[in-house]
Order: C-alpha cells, then structure tokens, then sequence
C-alpha cells in the first residue's frame, strides 16, 4: 500500500510530501518505508515479474523496487513541473510487456499565453529514454484505458480518445466534469454527469445517451461517483462488472431511461450490454436511499457491490 503523510494545515510543494510503502507480509505485522520525495503520485508497474514503481522530482526521473530501494535515474527533470495536481502523474502502460509510461510537459505558446491557458504536450517514453509526443492540448486531465490502447484526455466538455497503435483520434461530448468509467476490457466507457449517462463503443466510435432528467428537472444532484477533479487510475468504486457485461448506476432524480421511466428517483440500478455495447432489457433497480458512490468488487466476478 502507498500513502502519503503532509503536515496538518499546511501548503506545501508537492515535493515535500513524505509518501511511505507498507507491506503487511512482514514478520511481526505491517511494516512501512520511505519513498523518495517525488511531484506525482507513485505509480506501480504492471509487470508482476518486475514491479517497479516510477517517480518524478526538481532533479530528474527515477524508478525503485516495489520496496522503496534500487532508486535509478530514468531521465532528466520535466520541464514546468510541478503541473496542476491533475496533470502532475506518469502513468505506466496497462496491458503491455514493454515497460512505458506516459506523463505531460509543459508547451509555450503565443496564442495561450494570451488566453491565459495551459498548453499541454502528452509524451510516451520508455524506460530505455525515447519519448514520443502524442498530443498537444489545453486539457485538464488525462489516462490511459484499461489494455493500454488508447489515451483519453478532457477540454471542458468534450473527451478525445487517441488511438496509440495508429495514431488515430476521434473526440466525444459530454457534460463539464461529466465522470469516465472504462469498462475493465477497455472497449466501452461510460459518462456520467449531473443530468444525463451515455456509453461509448471505442471500435464503433458511438455514443448513446441511456439516461437523463426531464427538461423541468433544472436542480444539480450529486455526480453518481462522487466529485472529482481527477481521471482517477484505476477509478475508486468501479461501477463495472469484472466481465464488463454489466454495470451499476444512481438515477440521481434521472428517470428517462431510453424512451422509458425508471420507478425511483434515488435507485442503485444495474443494467446488462451484449458484446456489442447494445442495452439488453430495462435496468433492475437494486436497492433506494441516499446512496453514495457505489462501486462493484472484482475479487470475484459473482461478488455483488460496495457502497
């Protein structure tokens, strides 16, 4: 487990941050070390073989052993960072061998520094040093899908998906702060914002509003997971099932459900898709209340819900 430890009350840099790992096999109970001070959150490698865990610092770009120790230089410093906390991450690569990650820098511009923007370039780079660009955005947060296909970033309401293998893109519409889920094989992601749900086919490139609120319904709900300013990696409480043949949603005071009406306004439904992403029947409406972020266990894939 990695947790961070910052003083109470305190603004700090992002680099004085004490991060520590703990590991609960250890004779006597858990015990926990010290990680090196680092901008962005730790991020653990997806080779079980090799698990590596890569950080980022004023001095360069370095990687350590699942226990902390081994610290290797990996690169040079980043230019402009620290970025804003949602930029700040480099994100390893799911779903592939090859040991590349993915982070942002920094891009100066004319035409931003008047509008007062941040220009963003997404980079790829490999362990071994190459690094290529892959996006040049004033985007406010980014990630990887669950297989390591596609990076999605996001400009206000409207989400990009990039294509990795062929440098192909294409971007959707949403609403602002509208939440993505991917499903766990990376071939749908769900929107979710205040007033409506829609799912998105990556190969059919589709989208397809499921769920919204009448047009007098003018008040905002809660988003159903909870406010976020982050793409979290992997998103707490995934709202997927392990075979990603259904998943879970609030209605939130949302009852038009594809030309129907759902029966509860404050209802924890699931609903089921084909392989194709196409709705199967009318959701089952599971339980009612004041439910907050509900998310589905994938320790077992006939597991029922955490909320």
């Amino acid at each position: 487990m990695l947790y961070r430890q910052t003083p109470k009350n305190t603004v700090t840099n992002p680099s004085d941050a004490q991060w520590w790992i703990a590991q609960s096999d250890q004779p006597g109970g858990i015990a926990a070390k010290p990680f090196a001070p680092t901008y962005s959150i730790p991020s653990i490698s997806y080779d079980t073989q090799n698990y590596q865990i890569l950080g980022n610092n004023a001095n360069d770009i370095f990687t350590t052993s699942i226990a902390g120790s081994d610290k290797t230089k990996k690169g040079d410093v980043l230019p402009g960072h620290p970025l804003p906390a949602s930029l700040e991450r480099l994100l390893w690569r799911p779903g592939h061998q090859n040991q590349s990650f993915l982070y942002a820098i920094e891009k100066q511009t004319s035409e931003n520094s008047t509008k007062n923007q941040l220009s963003i370039q997404l980079r790829l780079r490999t362990l071994e040093g190459p690094s290529t660009p892959i996006a040049t955005c004033t985007c406010t947060q980014f990630a990887w899908s669950p297989d390591g296909n596609y990076v999605l970033y996001s400009s206000g309401n409207q989400f990009t998906l990039i294509n990795i293998q062929d440098n192909s893109q294409f971007t959707i519409k949403a609403e602002t702060d509208a939440i993505p889920a991917w499903s766990p094989n990376g071939q749908f992601l769900l929107l979710d914002g205040h007033h409506n749900l829609s799912i998105v086919n990556i190969a059919s490139k589709k989208q397809t509003r499921l769920l919204s609120d009448s047009s007098s319904n003018q008040a905002t709900p809660p988003a159903a997971l909870g406010q976020t300013s982050t793409l979290l990696q992997p998103i707490a409480n995934s709202p997927w099932s392990s075979d990603s043949q259904q998943f879970i949603f609030l209605s939130h005071g949302r009852l038009k459900w594809q030309n129907q009406s759902l029966p509860d306004s404050q209802g924890l439904y699931t609903a089921t898709i084909n392989q194709q992403g196409q709705i199967q029947g009318k959701p089952q409406l599971i339980t009612n209340g004041q439910i907050t972020q509900p998310g589905w266990t994938h320790q077992d894939p006939n597991a029922s819900f955490l909320s």
